[in-house]
């Protein structure tokens, strides 16, 4: 399967008007996209988006799925996560700006593309120049072509996001440019978005020559020369994962895990001179320092908690397949403390205890005999009719560690040290409704103080 409809039907029309080989023909066609025919996929992170529509629109698709890769994977194969925290002070304007990263290199975000576009075998080019008549010539050399190029910018003079002043040379994220269209004197741009997006070629120039640590790059992908199978693209998103789990165990307090506790640590000391109390003791920029925060972590993040699993779930596996998502009983899907992930408006709810924990003869009973034999009684029963197999093994001998409580051991039915009955089902020191009915037919009758049995509180 393509990417592009009629794609197949120009490559083999080029094929036998120029007598090329397939491969041939397909990389001059890719070459020469028209921008009518460029696909906006839309997409949720601009970085890894800019790569994965790029290469999408190209013809470059997953080999053990025949679909575009996705930004999980670019994701996984640059590197996967990262950490950072930096608050800029600016005392010369009087303001505070709070970064935050979540991807790897997030601070690099040059070396991290290439870094993706190398272990995904896609050859890359990166071209920076201090001239604006230079710059626009590269970019009109590559869209002229039907290459798509991906360009830094500064966000808030592109327009579109309607930003406010202050916030010019800020810098942004990066985005494609797909098309120039010089009659109308703007250039066709993808930044996530599903409909034509058109920016003026004189603020697209200006946003350009904004910010000096970017000036004027441009990356150039030529998917077309990609020779991705199976077993790279599984060798890259290996590497890059392997590279996270490195990058994240370093010390740095400011591009690592440790930034995250530095944070924290920092929003509430007075007596650090880059806390929080003392930073916005004048409330100034406070409030878009929690907006930063917001603006990183959702829409306008650098990376969303879905992708790394995404990843992990996409790397094929042996025999061409991807891997499969864990099933029950598996790992999948659970959280530390065997909580189930959150969904959309509701809350975790907790693991099931195991069946060694939850069964068990009742505390008023006595274990079934070597007669009884714990099978079911004939004629069906369910869980509720289950009868346990010889005495129950004390849980807490089997499990080093475990405390014996008030003769039982811990986790199984019985009463606690206050000598209220602590049963399956319902609240602690209450039994279910379906077990407190039960216990209340079999409740047996008193005939005298020496006969009286204790029964459970119910």
């Amino acid at each position: 399967m393509t990417a592009h409809k009629h794609l197949k039907e120009r490559i083999r029309a080029r094929m036998a008007r120029t007598g090329e080989s397939y491969t041939t023909a397909r990389r001059h066609v890719l070459n020469a996209l028209p921008p009518a025919e460029y696909l906006l996929l839309g997409g949720v992170h601009p970085d890894t988006h800019a790569i994965a529509g790029v290469l999408a629109n190209r013809g470059l698709l997953a080999p053990h799925t025949g679909r575009p890769l996705s930004e999980a994977m670019v994701l996984g194969a640059g590197g996967g996560l990262g950490a950072g925290y930096i608050l800029w002070e600016f005392k010369a304007h009087n303001l505070r700006s709070l970064v935050l990263g979540f991807r790897n290199n997030w601070q690099y975000p040059d070396r991290w593309a290439r870094k993706a576009c190398q272990r995904l075998n896609v050859p890359a080019r990166v071209l920076e120049t201090g001239s604006a008549r230079k710059a626009e010539a590269e970019l009109r050399d590559a869209v002229g072509q039907g290459v798509p190029a991906i360009a830094w910018a500064d966000q808030q003079l592109l327009g579109y996001r309607h930003l406010p002043a202050w916030l010019e040379g800020h810098g942004g994220p990066p985005v494609t440019v797909y098309g120039i269209d010089d009659e109308a004197g703007v250039a066709l741009v993808d930044d996530r978005n599903r409909a034509p997006l058109t920016v003026p070629l004189d603020a697209l120039a200006a946003a350009r020559a904004r910010v000096g640590s970017y000036k004027h790059r441009l990356l150039v992908l030529d998917a077309p020369a990609a020779e991705l199978d199976t077993g790279g693209l599984r060798r890259a998103v290996r590497e890059g994962l392997a590279e996270q789990v490195e990058h994240l165990g370093q010390r740095s307090d400011s591009f690592s895990l440790p930034a995250f506790r530095k944070w924290a640590r920092l929003l509430t000391d007075p007596g650090n001179a880059k806390g929080w109390p003392k930073v916005f003791a004048d409330r100034v920029s406070l409030f878009h320092a929690c907006l930063s925060v917001y603006e990183n972590l959702e829409p306008g993040g650098r990376v969303g908690r879905w992708q790394p699993a995404g990843a992990l779930r996409r790397v094929p596996g042996r025999g061409g397949r991807a891997a499969r998502r864990p099933g029950p009983g598996q790992g999948g899907g659970r959280l530390p403390g065997g909580r189930r992930p959150l969904a959309p408006g509701g809350r975790g709810r907790p693991a099931r205890r195991p069946r060694a924990v939850r069964r068990g003869p009742p505390p008023h009973r006595a274990a079934p005999g070597p007669g009884r034999g714990g099978r079911r009684r004939p004629g069906g029963g369910g869980r509720h009719r289950r009868r346990p197999v010889g005495p129950a093994r004390p849980l807490a001998a089997a499990v080093p560690g475990r405390r014996r409580r008030g003769g039982r051991a811990a986790g199984r039915p019985g009463r606690g040290r206050d000598g209220r009955l602590r049963s399956r089902g319902g609240r602690p020191g209450r039994p279910g409704r379906r077990r407190a009915a039960r216990l209340a037919r079999r409740r047996p009758r008193a005939t005298g103080s020496g006969d009286r049995r204790r029964l459970p509180i119910l």
